[in-house]
């Protein structure tokens, strides 16, 4: 992804966290360092430990709000996620050397995940799992006057 904005810099962790801006002549200070790229539809994150990529997330977003990010370690994909337009992830899928290993695919209701269906590389299904909803519980309230309040003098 070609980006023609300056890359801003952040120190980081080994999960890629932006945890504090950095200016570029600090970078050097810390082990891990997270360089973000941004463009109008697409951001590119570099972690960096000690100045070499060891990670990086190449992000795009649809017209339709859709976001895609591409997972990629030591320049080998190892992980696809497709989010909605409100940030639920979707889809995920997972790779081995490159190679598409297993595929998650999210469904929700009334905006709670209610489903995970994991799908083999070949498309088999390898299983399902329904997430409990908790039933919406009646309460009835009771209202009345407040309680007087107390004071005290010191």
């Amino acid at each position: 992804l070609a980006l023609s904005a300056a890359p801003e810099f952040y120190r980081s962790n080994d999960f890629g966290m932006q945890l504090e801006p950095l200016p570029k002549w600090r970078r050097d200070e810390s082990t891990w360092v997270l360089e973000v790229a941004t463009k109008a539809n697409s951001e590119v994150r570099r972690l960096l430990q000690d100045g070499k990529e060891v990670r990086r997330w190449e992000i795009t977003r649809g017209a339709d709000g859709h976001r895609e990010e591409r997972e990629l370690e030591s320049g080998t994909i190892v992980a696809r996620r497709v989010y909605s337009p409100g940030g639920d992830l979707l889809e995920e899928d997972q790779y081995v050397k490159g190679s598409l290993s297993q595929k998650s695919l999210y469904t929700y209701a009334s905006s709670r995940l209610s489903r995970v269906r994991v799908l083999a590389a070949d498309g088999a299904l390898v299983y399902i799992r329904d997430q409990a909803l908790p039933a919406m519980e009646r309460k009835s309230v009771t209202v009345g006057r407040p309680e007087p309040r107390r004071t005290t003098a010191g």
